[in-house]
C-alpha cells in the first residue's frame, strides 16, 4: 500500500516475487535515495513507480507485460541491470540516457522504438531475441557494445547502428532488408545473416576496414549478382 515503506529510509533490496500489485510511486515517494535493488512479481508499473530512484542500479520483474511509459525511470542515473523476461513492447523513452545501463534482458520484446537505446553508452551485453525490426538510430553512439544477436530480426534500418564505435560482429539469421548506413563508423569485422535478404541500401557496411559478410554456402553466388554485387568481395560462405 501507499506507505509500506514509510521511513525505511536505508533500505537498499526489495525482494517481492509474489507481489502482484503495488500503490503508484511506492518506491519513488519513500525509497528513492535508498533502493539499489528491485526484483517484484507485478504485471504493469505505472508511469512515475521508480522516478528519482537515483541508487536503483537492478531491476528485475519476471511477469512484467506493460507499463505506463511516464517517467518511469527518470532520474534513474545509475540503473545498470534491466530484466523484463516476458515484456513485448518497449516503449520510446524508458530507458534513454541511461549511461550506466551494462545489461538489458529483453528476450520477449518484439517492437523497439527509434533510439530506444539512445545515451546507453556502456550498453555491453542486450538480449533481443524476438526484436523484428532495428529502427533508426536504436543503438546509436553506444561505444562499448561489440557484439549483437538478433535471430528473429527482419530489418536494420537507416543508420540503426551508427557510431557504435566497439561493434564487431553481428548475427541476423533471418534479416530481410538492410538500410544504408546502418553500421556507419563501425570497425564492423563479420555480419552473419541467412538467404531471406532482398534489399540493400547504400553504404551497407563501411567503406573502410575488413567487414565481410557471412551467408548460407549454396547463397553465396546468388548474393554476389544480386543485392550484394557491389561487395562482392567481401561475401563469404560458412
Amino acid at each position: 500500500a501507499n506507505n509500506a515503506f514509510l521511513g525505511c529510509t536505508n533500505l537498499k533490496s526489495v525482494n517481492l516475487p509474489n507481489c502482484v500489485s503495488i500503490y503508484s510511486r511506492v518506491f519513488s515517494s519513500h525509497l528513492r535515495s535508498s533502493i539499489e535493488y528491485v526484483n517484484i512479481g507485478v504485471s504493469w508499473f505505472y508511469g512515475s513507480d521508480f522516478r528519482s530512484c537515483s541508487n536503483l542500479r537492478e531491476i528485475y520483474a519476471p511477469n512484467l507485460v506493460g507499463y505506463n511509459e511516464g517517467w518511469l525511470f527518470d532520474g534513474c542515473n545509475n540503473l545498470t541491470i534491466v530484466s523484463f523476461p516476458v515484456l513485448e513492447r518497449l516503449l520510446s523513452i524508458t530507458l534513454q540516457n541511461k549511461g550506466k545501463l551494462e545489461v538489458a534482458y529483453l528476450p520477449k520484446v518484439s517492437m523497439l522504438t527509434q533510439s530506444a537505446f539512445y545515451g546507453c553508452t556502456n550498453l555491453r551485453s542486450v538480449n533481443l531475441d524476438s526484436v523484428l525490426e532495428i529502427p533508426n538510430a536504436t543503438f546509436a553512439e553506444i561505444s562499448s557494445l561489440e557484439e549483437i544477436n538478433l535471430p528473429a530480426c527482419r530489418t536494420f534500418a537507416s543508420k540503426a547502428f551508427q557510431y557504435c564505435y566497439s561493434l564487431k560482429t553481428v548475427r541476423a539469421p533471418n534479416l530481410e532488408s538492410w538500410g544504408s548506413s546502418a553500421f556507419q563508423a563501425c570497425p564492423l569485422e563479420s555480419v552473419y545473416i541467412g538467404s531471406n535478404v532482398t534489399y540493400v541500401g547504400s553504404n551497407c557496411i563501411p567503406t573502410s576496414g575488413s567487414a565481410k559478410i557471412y551467408v548460407p554456402n549454396d547463397m553465396v553466388d546468388t548474393y554476389k549478382n544480386g543485392v550484394f554485387s557491389s561487395y562482392s568481395s567481401r561475401i563469404f560462405g560458412y
